[in-house]
């Protein structure tokens, strides 16, 4: 059995997918693995994440704003495996780092698949031009048929892979991402004097924090007391003039003003899983969640959720109003959002990976 592993990632800046890598990095190492993070020094952006001292870490190359060095200093990282640690299990996620997956000289490399990468950057947002965004699409498309091994963090992820790669030999190997438990729970400190609502916002406009702000600065939103806005984006762009806005320096501060809030809203067009809605469920939060695809490995409408027609503003303002005004409601989904977090947790992920390499 190979105990040796190496996550490359982008950089340690906070995010979704980095969260995972690093909290099943956690895990592994309390399993006997040996686990090194390389990444290109291509960001300086910090993270709120907890990692063990036994997850080492290896920055590859100088930093600098230049895409061109930016790119030179991936391929760096990419040349420093396949120079020094040929006999590990590499596992890459990154849309843009998996493109070059198959280039990776390991003992096995997985790819695992976390959002629909062939449509993650259509709103422009970060590649800016049509034409860039024409060739990011051919060759995801194009890497989509490397022979590595593929992990998946939902159906619906596999389901987008399948749709664009025509493969039929790709089985589904699920990895689930999770909770810390020991961070996320219900601490039962909310008043019953006031409902506050809060969300996690990223600035990308396919996260749906635009449409979600908007409405409520035009006061198509009633009955909050407070609106807590959880980021570490720059969202000076946005006017936030009516909302507090929380840049969390642990996750034990996100916990808190879940903790805090009666409602948490998440507004995305699409996620591969979409971890912030779990999180707020394990806080005791009644949670509104956009049907953007992967949030359906946790999220059951009218159970322990209500959903909502992705962008569809008005059904979310009505979704709202319900459980402003229905107590009954707002707990109950609250009890079975709290009963559905106890089937994600860190070391089942863990247990599924280590099944999974064998």
């Amino acid at each position: 059995m190979i105990k040796n592993v190496i996550f490359l990632m982008p950089s340690l800046k906070t995010g979704g997918g980095n969260r995972v890598t690093l909290e099943l990095s956690n895990q592994l190492v309390t399993k006997g693995y040996q686990v090194k993070v390389v990444y290109p020094n291509n960001s300086t952006d910090l993270n709120t994440f907890t990692v063990s001292d036994a997850v080492e870490f290896v920055k590859i190359g100088d930093y600098s704003n230049s895409r061109k060095d930016k790119l030179a200093n991936l391929f760096k990282a990419i040349q420093f495996i396949n120079d020094h640690y040929k006999d590990f299990i590499v596992i890459v996620s990154d849309p843009l780092i998996s493109l070059f997956a198959s280039s990776i000289k390991a003992k096995v490399v997985y790819r695992y698949v976390q959002v629909d990468d062939y449509r993650i950057f259509d709103d422009l947002y970060i590649l800016k031009k049509r034409f860039i965004l024409n060739i990011y699409k051919k060759l995801t498309k194009y890497s989509y048929g490397a022979k590595v091994s593929y992990l998946f963090n939902s159906f619906d992820t596999y389901e987008h892979f399948l749709e664009v790669s025509n493969r039929k030999d790709v089985p589904f190997k699920l990895i689930h991402p999770a909770l810390d438990h020991n961070v996320f729970f219900n601490k039962d400190i909310r008043t019953n004097q006031q409902i506050n609502l809060c969300i996690v916002a990223r600035k990308h406009p396919w996260k749906g924090f635009k449409e979600f702000i908007e409405t409520y600065n035009q006061g198509k939103i009633s009955g909050i007391d407070n609106v807590y806005v959880i980021s570490h984006d720059d969202l000076s762009d946005f006017d936030l003039s009516k909302v507090k806005l929380i840049k969390p320096k642990s996750d034990q501060e996100i916990a808190h003003y879940m903790n805090l809030s009666h409602i948490f809203i998440s507004t995305s067009w699409f996620e591969g899983f979409g971890l912030p809605p779990l999180e707020a469920m394990a806080c005791g939060c009644a949670c509104i969640i956009s049907d953007s695809g992967g949030v359906n490995e946790y999220a059951n409408d009218g159970f322990n959720c209500l959903m909502y027609k992705p962008k569809n503003m008005a059904q979310m303002i009505n979704q709202l109003d319900l459980l402003i005004n229905d107590h009954k409601l707002r707990n109950q989904l609250v009890e079975n959002g709290l009963n559905t977090v106890k089937n994600f947790d860190w070391k089942i992920s863990a247990v599924q990976l280590i099944n999974i390499m064998g």
